[in-house]
This record gives structure tokens, C-alpha cells and sequence, in this order.
């Protein structure tokens, strides 16, 4: 679409640049009838004085107008082919694009089964058979794994839907306060040795989807206790004017600058020691995103 904009733009500016060749046709073209004019008022249509002048000029105006006339057909032929080349890369753009989210649909709903049988039977190993304390560790290890790899495949599902517009908000009036204790598990931030202040500035409701808010809010709860070393994470909800206003706000290391324009964007993760140790799908934030805007247009 881009591209279509920017051959049509330069379309313009190309008319544009044809116009005073056309002047200049004209021009040329009433000199000659100014001669006769000329000729007529001065001369009393004189033969053989200004006359003879008079006969190139409207020989040279047709030919600067076919000469226009030749640049504009060849200008549209480029443009139309210019056209049809941008016609079939969004095309074939947009064939890919579909073919990736079936991917994923596909590869993600394909997971789901084998991570829940590898969770059960290494669940099964370890209470049924007497293990080593190695062995209890390659469990352990197996049991985090298959839990991150079924978070990443519920957000590459939940991102998904979000993202083709398949999931619609079912709005109830709801107490906030209420909303975001039962949404928030204050263990999570309290085996890191973390704080968790909840402050919700009066009584608020809102009409809002309980389940996709309360996903939006763990995502954010889990990406500050993620990062944060050590402090606390504060939760505060508000209204301004119209709005409802949800602030998640932790003690970490905070995001740089360059970053925060994009870390709303899907898989984008932010560089530096602390997001390479901490794993992550890069999605958490670009869901948070989708279930945010959802609620501004419902």
C-alpha cells in the first residue's frame, strides 16, 4: 500500500512537470495567431510580410503536445506495471502471512498434547519411583521446561486470536479492587522476596471482560516480578476524567529509552543481562497491548 501511495505521488509530481510543456504548446501556437493579428491591424493582411512568420508556429505547438502526449502514454504503462508488480508482492505478502499464522495454529495446538503427557509422566516418575537426588533434578528440570514451553504455546494461541480479531470482549460492570486482589497472587512476588502494594483510589468500577483484563494484569505482574531483583511492585488503579487508569510499577531495572517504544511489539525483548537470564516469549506485553485496545473500541 506504501508503495502503491508513493507511485501515485510521483505520478502527481510527473503531471505537474507536463503542465507548462502544455502552456508552452499554446504559447507557441498564438504566436503565429498574433502575426496574422498583426499582420491584419498593421499591414493590411499584407502578403508575403508577417504572414510567412506565422506558418512554423503551430507545427512546433502540435508537435511539443505529441511529445507530451507520448511521455504521459509511456509514464502510465510504466506506472500500471509498477502497479501490478506491487499488486502481486501484496499478494503473495499476504499469502505468507497467512500461511505463518496456520503454522503456528497448527505447531501450537500439535504441542499442547505431547507437553501435557511429558508433564504427567514426569509428575508420575517422580511420586511412583525412588529417584536419586540427580534424577529428582532432571525432573524438576523436565517439569519447568514442559510449564514454559505450554506458556509460550498458550501465548502464540491467545495472540493469535487476538490479532485476527476473533475474540470479543463479553463486558460486565465490575469492582476493580476486587478484580485485581483475586487476579494478582501475592506468592509470586513473595517467593523472590518481593513486596506486592495494591492501591485503588476509590471505589471504581467498570465495564470491562473480567478474563481478559485479569490476563492482561497477570502478564504484568509476571514481567515485573521477572525483572526485579529485589523491592517491591506497586499496583494502582485510578480514574482520569473518562478513563480508567492501571499502573504497574516495580523497583527493577527499568526499560531504556530506545526500547519503550518498542516493547509493545510481538516477540521484541529488550537487551540486557536480565532478560538474557530470564526467559521469556516476548509476547506477554504484545497481548497486554491487543486486550487494552480491544477495551477502547468495545
Amino acid at each position: 500500500l506504501a508503495q502503491a501511495i508513493i507511485i501515485l505521488s510521483k505520478k502527481n509530481r510527473r503531471q505537474e512537470a507536463y503542465a507548462p510543456q502544455v502552456r508552452d504548446a499554446f504559447s507557441i501556437y498564438l504566436i503565429g495567431e498574433l502575426l496574422l493579428l498583426a499582420n491584419i491591424i498593421f499591414l493590411d493582411n499584407a502578403p508575403g510580410r508577417l504572414s510567412l512568420l506565422t506558418y512554423p508556429f503551430p507545427i512546433l505547438a502540435i508537435l511539443l503536445l505529441f511529445r507530451v502526449t507520448y511521455l504521459k502514454l509511456v509514464d502510465k504503462a510504466m506506472l500500471q506495471e509498477r502497479l501490478r508488480k506491487t499488486r502481486r508482492l501484496y499478494e503473495s505478502e499476504r499469502e505468507a502471512g497467512k500461511l505463518k499464522d496456520e503454522f503456528v495454529d497448527v505447531v501450537s495446538h500439535e504441542l499442547r498434547t505431547p507437553l501435557t503427557s511429558i508433564s504427567l509422566y514426569a509428575g508420575l516418575l517422580s511420586k511412583t519411583q525412588k529417584l536419586t537426588d540427580k534424577g529428582e533434578d532432571m525432573v524438576r528440570i523436565i517439569k519447568d521446561e514442559c510449564r514454559r514451553l505450554t506458556a509460550l504455546v498458550n501465548d502464540l494461541l491467545d495472540f493469535s486470536k487476538l490479532e485476527k480479531g476473533h475474540v470479543k470482549p463479553q463486558l460486565a460492570q465490575t469492582n476493580l479492587r476486587e478484580l485485581i486482589t483475586r487476579a494478582l497472587p501475592p506468592h509470586l512476588a513473595e517467593e523472590r522476596g518481593l513486596a506486592l502494594h495494591i492501591k485503588v483510589l476509590g471505589n471504581i468500577s467498570a465495564n470491562i471482560d473480567r478474563r481478559l483484563l485479569t490476563q492482561a494484569l497477570l502478564n504484568l505482574y509476571s514481567n515485573a516480578v521477572k525483572f526485579t531483583p529485589h523491592g517491591s511492585i506497586t499496583i494502582t488503579a485510578r480514574n482520569i476524567g473518562r478513563s480508567i487508569h492501571i499502573a504497574v510499577k516495580d523497583t527493577g531495572i527499568g526499560i531504556a529509552p530506545e526500547h519503550q517504544s518498542k516493547i509493545f511489539r510481538k516477540f521484541y525483548q529488550a537487551s540486557n543481562h536480565l532478560t538474557r537470564t530470564e526467559q521469556g516469549t516476548g509476547l506477554g506485553l504484545a497481548i497486554v497491548r491487543q486486550i487494552t485496545d480491544l477495551h477502547k473500541v468495545a
